[in-house]
């Protein structure tokens, strides 16, 4: 839960012409925000939500207004 590692992933995103789906590192809503400016189709949320650092609607929420 120390971040995603956003480099790599947008790098994957351009490198691939298949879905990618990030998983691994989110440990606040910010995360999210940024992750989904990267270019994923999906993101994959464990820890934080098992650990409620955020909520499901929140988590939504904050995707949403990223955009």
């Amino acid at each position: 839960m120390k971040g995603p590692s956003i480099k790599k992933i947008r790098k994957l995103v351009s490198a691939v012409s298949i879905s990618v789906i990030a998983s691994g590192g989110i440990g606040n809503l910010t995360d999210l925000q940024i992750l989904s400016g990267t270019g994923v189709d999906g993101i994959i949320i464990g820890t934080a939500l098992y650990e409620e650092k955020f909520t499901f609607k929140e988590a939504l929420e904050a995707i949403e207004n990223a955009r």
